[in-house]
């Protein structure tokens, strides 16, 4: 996973533009009372190609290579989430948190970007997009409500991101020395035995 404080977005590794972020508000897909609360200050429009109800993490990357994102979100009043590509184009995807259904807006293309959505335990669901990266992979996650209310909004718990086409299980990362070690999932890249 290249992100750190996977499980909190409160945390100031995170822009946030017109939306507030509450730590532990709900279940997590693993059981765990980890998940966020992402909710869209009142009067704040989701509507335009902006980041305006997003919170986002830029990460530079190699141009021209894959990148797999993967998030858990629920709704918590809010019945959508919208994916912005932020770097080049602005194309965004809005994803429906009642049925996993999903749309594009701002002439979204879908080759340009692969979006995958599936069901996840405690209502969640399990959102994952592909897309070969210019020199900065910035998704805005956005949101869905056109227009905030200041109450209502998303969980979200575990993001990750993967220098690949196909997504990995998720690793938990908090800092660059606190993060998931089980090898059953994440091999050691180097193993050196003495003899």
């Amino acid at each position: 996973n290249l992100l750190t404080k996977t499980e909190d977005f409160s945390d100031a590794v995170w822009t946030k533009n017109n939306v507030s972020v509450t730590t532990s508000q709900y279940l997590s897909p693993i059981g765990t009372f980890t998940a966020n609360k992402v909710t869209l200050k009142s009067g704040a429009v989701t509507t335009g190609n902006d980041g305006v109800g997003a919170f986002a993490s830029p990460l530079i990357t190699a141009n021209g290579s894959a990148y797999t994102l993967s998030l858990f979100a629920k709704s918590a009043g809010s019945n959508y989430i919208r994916f912005r590509e932020a770097t080049n184009t602005g194309q965004r995807v809005k994803i429906s948190l009642i049925d996993g259904s999903f749309a594009g807006e701002q002439g979204w293309v879908p080759s340009t970007f692969t979006v995958s959505v599936t069901p996840a335990p405690n209502g969640f669901f399990l959102i994952q997009i592909t897309r070969s990266a210019p020199t900065t992979f910035c998704f805005n996650i956005k949101c869905g409500d056109d227009v905030g209310d200041g109450v209502n909004g998303i969980y979200v718990w575990g993001i990750d991101l993967r220098l690949s086409t196909t997504p990995g299980p998720y690793q938990r990362v908090n800092t660059n020395t606190d993060y998931d070690t089980d090898e059953r999932y994440f091999p050691k890249y180097l193993s050196f035995e003495l003899s």
